[in-house]
């Protein structure tokens, strides 16, 4: 049995997603000195629906327990960095 293409454009462009989180996160670093943790956020959670799809590809069950809580791991991790970024905007907001 084959591995549907999707899978393979999903792992695709979470590891894009880290890749692009990495570098926001260092290039705001660099450019204005703050360390805005919502990228980093943002891409742990890229980072574990990463290794789902790379477990899925590789044959795992959808509903092994490890799977599930890659998965659920990453769409807290998601939430955690939204949440991040409203906080960081109202209290840059706040300040001004």
């Amino acid at each position: 049995m084959s591995t549907p293409a999707v899978y393979y454009v999903n792992l695709g462009f979470a590891w894009f997603l880290v890749l692009m989180s990495i570098w926001g996160y260092t290039t705001i670093l660099r450019n204005t000195g703050q360390k805005m943790v919502f990228w980093l956020f943002f891409g742990i959670a890229w980072m574990l629906l990463g290794i789902s799809h790379i477990l899925t590809i590789g044959g795992t069950a959808a509903g092994d327990w490890y799977m599930m809580t890659l998965r659920i791991g990453g769409y807290v991790f998601m939430v955690i960095s939204v949440l991040s970024l409203m906080m960081h905007i109202i209290n840059r907001d706040s300040v001004h």
